[in-house]
């Protein structure tokens, strides 16, 4: 059985988003953890999530909350367009990325409820980075995506929208590990019409 490390999953792990760099003491060596568009979190090398600095929790929680956003959006903004009728313009493309590029604020609301839930579920001791981290640390057998903060966001809001994808998207291990509450969202939760006008789409 493989199991896919903290440190490899992140290690592997490239965000669009440039970010100052910074140091971390690790073994009284100072390591880089957070580079600009490419973490490194070398120093971490799988231990417990409660090991890293604040900035890193703050950035690998602010990954995983991207990814439930936009997956609750591209969901319900899909939804949408079938409902006004314009499914047909949709057909062959790629939502994630067609879909507006400012997140719909419904979708934020709809994140940290799940956040919060996913908390609970999983005995209230543990946030979600320590679950993304606990995750890590599990056999891959039957996954067939790669594990990285967003992607667990991704699949975790797909579950809760009961989509028929989610966390064995990563492994059996990690879907029997992590209990993923249902959270209803839809094209009813979002706070406008997107296909009033289909130009005003990419605005």
């Amino acid at each position: 059985m493989s199991k896919l490390t903290f440190a490899s999953s992140v290690n592997r792990w490239h965000d669009e988003t440039a970010l100052d760099h910074a140091m971390h003491d690790v073994d009284g060596v100072s390591l880089p953890i957070c580079g600009a568009k490419q973490y490194a979190f070398t120093g971490h090398r799988a231990a417990p999530s409660k090991s890293l600095c604040g900035n890193c929790r703050r950035i690998i929680g602010g990954a995983i909350t991207r990814g439930m956003r936009r997956a609750f959006f591209a969901s319900a903004w899909a939804e949408q367009a079938e409902e006004t009728g314009h499914s047909a313009e949709l057909v062959g493309k790629d939502i994630m990325e067609i879909m507006p590029r400012t997140v719909d604020a419904s979708c934020h609301c709809a994140a940290r409820t799940l956040w919060f839930d996913m908390e609970a579920r999983n005995g209230g001791s543990l946030d979600v980075v320590d679950l993304f981290a606990r995750a890590c640390g599990l056999p891959t057998d039957g996954a067939d995506r790669e594990l990285t903060p967003e992607a667990f966001g991704h699949y975790c809001a797909m579950q809760a929208m009961g989509h028929g994808v989610g966390l064995e998207s990563f492994g059996h291990a990690v879907n029997d590990s992590i209990h993923v509450p249902r959270v209803e969202f839809g094209s009813y939760s979002l706070a406008r019409d997107y296909f009033v006008d289909l130009t005003s789409t990419h605005d």
